[in-house]
């Protein structure tokens, strides 16, 4: 058996230190409750799925219920979730529910595709009666984008979700790297990978494979520090939790402040 892990994040950005202590109060919450299910048990999945649905209902992060709205003044969402063994899901643009990590996960295992969007994502929701989203307001006033989680379960099968309300006042359509798989997230046989921060610069970057490719042959840590590294001479502006397989942890972000637990 292996020893479980377990990592969540709650954004990066220009986050005041009184927010990111709100944040951080909450991400040891949600994570204690995650890491005692990976004790107990639970496949790596379905904890990623349940760590995240917390912080989605939560209403303290830029996703699910503190979701930002756009310019028009409508929320819409993303999220994705892979794992090790190749699998993987995603939803874009979604309005109407309120958990679109786990709309992700339903799209991975009932469907023949990887991602739906807009609509047809949300028609797919309501046949699994999935709760509606109902908008309240959240604890902060600027984007801190996404929240994610990674972790590894007894079997050694590493899973990787990520969601976020995207940036606020974005134009409506846009979709950040949140739902890409290789960019906002992955897994595979060599760890496991949730990004956050500006999703045009990680899109562009192929952040989350660029350290997948990286962590064959380097440790987590070391992976994320070269792409920091990187990405600090590029100007770009992000964020990133890895776990590899033999359960290392890694984080590492160019913007001015992070959240993620444990730490």
């Amino acid at each position: 058996m292996r020893e479980v892990r377990l990592i969540v994040h709650g954004g990066a950005g220009d986050i005041p230190e009184d927010v990111l202590k709100v944040f951080q109060k909450n991400l040891k919450g949600i994570w204690e409750i995650g890491n005692k299910l990976l004790e107990d048990g639970w496949d790596s999945l379905s904890v990623v799925e349940k760590v995240i649905t917390l912080m989605e209902d939560s209403g303290v992060f830029d996703a699910g219920m503190g979701s930002f709205p756009n310019k028009e003044g409508y929320v819409e969402m993303d999220a994705s979730i892979m794992t090790s063994d190749g699998r993987a899901g995603a939803v874009g643009g979604v309005r109407t529910v309120r958990n679109p990590i786990r709309l992700a996960r339903l799209i991975m295992e009932e469907t023949s595709h990887v991602m739906l969007v807009g609509e047809g994502a949300e028609r797919f929701a309501e046949r699994y009666n999935l709760p509606s989203f109902v908008p309240k307001e959240s604890y902060h006033k600027f984007s801190s984008d996404t929240v994610g989680a990674v972790a590894i379960d007894k079997r050694g099968i590493i899973s990787a979700g990520t969601s976020t309300g995207g940036t606020k006042g974005k134009l409506p359509g846009r979709v950040g790297d949140s739902p890409i798989i290789s960019a906002g997230t992955y897994a595979s046989f060599w760890g496991g990978v949730s990004a956050t921060g500006l999703g045009e610069d990680i899109i562009k970057f192929g952040l989350a494979k660029k350290i997948d490719i990286l962590l064959r042959q380097f440790p987590a840590q070391t992976a994320v520090d070269m792409v920091v590294n990187e990405g600090k001479m590029k100007g770009l502006k992000f964020g990133v939790i890895v776990l590899d397989r033999r359960g290392n942890i890694g984080v590492g972000y160019t913007t001015k402040a992070m959240a993620w637990y444990p730490r």
